[in-house]
């Protein structure tokens, strides 16, 4: 596909910097699309009650806090059926309380259901 959809002509000398550069446009087009629908399916829970009613309402990712401790990690998993699918590394000095012990924390991490 062109990456704005118009036909171009090129001349032999110049096609390879143009395949790149579409090619550059194309990637661009696609992180943008994709960045904004993990953002639209995103949503976060403080509490575990929070997190339940954010899931069954929409499908897709919830942002936690944790602290750490396999412990809390394995009730959520148990107690929603998610499991941890990313940890945001520019968003770990937000702080705020794990979602199952109530523990200070510096850690995010998305969860989901495999669908």
């Amino acid at each position: 596909p062109r990456a704005g959809g118009e036909k171009i002509t090129v001349g032999l000398e110049q096609l390879v910097n143009e395949v790149n550069t579409q090619l550059e446009k194309i990637q661009q087009r696609m992180l943008k699309r994709a960045r904004a629908w993990v953002q639209s399916v995103t949503t976060s829970a403080e509490t575990l009650a929070d997190f339940k009613q954010n899931l069954a309402a929409r499908p897709g990712f919830v942002k936690v806090h944790w602290c750490g401790e396999q412990a809390c990690e394995n009730r959520l998993i148990d107690e929603t059926k998610t499991t941890p699918r990313n940890m945001p590394l520019n968003e770990q000095d937000t702080p705020g309380k794990c979602i199952i012990c109530g523990k200070e924390t510096k850690t995010l991490i998305y969860y989901a259901r495999t669908y």
